[in-house]
């Protein structure tokens, strides 16, 4: 007998659905847990984003382009936020208590998410949560 294996890449597809504002599908591994629009002087968009993927499994690290979630959007700014939105998470870590160890060795956990600064583009590692605030314009 013989086996036949056939591979397929799949690309986003364009979705049309009236209540959302999100145009493409997500990549499999990356699961939308939260969805807030405000209004207001500066109109801002919370979601929650997860890796629901375990270490080990599937492809590892995923990178997402935001700008590729709001494309009738002008992304003025991205925030990484704290799991429940209320402080920006580099003022949540300054403000951290540091814990003197015993060790020589003090066990550091390694952050995997990565937001690069210069474009839309976000990496989140397997079973990571992210909450990212989301400044933008509506394009005109």
């Amino acid at each position: 007998t013989t086996t036949t294996t056939t591979t397929t890449t799949t690309t986003p597809e364009i979705t049309s659905s009236p209540s959302s504002p999100l145009v493409y599908d997500l990549p499999p591994q990356i699961h939308l847990l939260s969805f807030q629009q405000r209004y207001g002087p500066q109109h801002s968009t919370i979601i929650r984003l997860m890796h629901v993927y375990e270490k080990g499994e599937g492809e590892g690290n995923v990178s997402l382009d935001i700008q590729n979630m709001f494309p009738g959007m002008n992304i003025k700014k991205i925030t990484l936020m704290s799991l429940t939105g209320n402080i920006p998470l580099d003022m949540m870590k300054a403000q951290r208590l540091q814990w003197r160890y015993n060790t020589t060795t003090p066990n550091k956990k390694k952050d995997g998410l990565h937001l690069d600064n210069t474009t839309t583009t976000i990496t989140l590692a397997p079973m990571e949560i992210v909450t990212l605030l989301i400044n933008a314009d509506p394009i005109v």
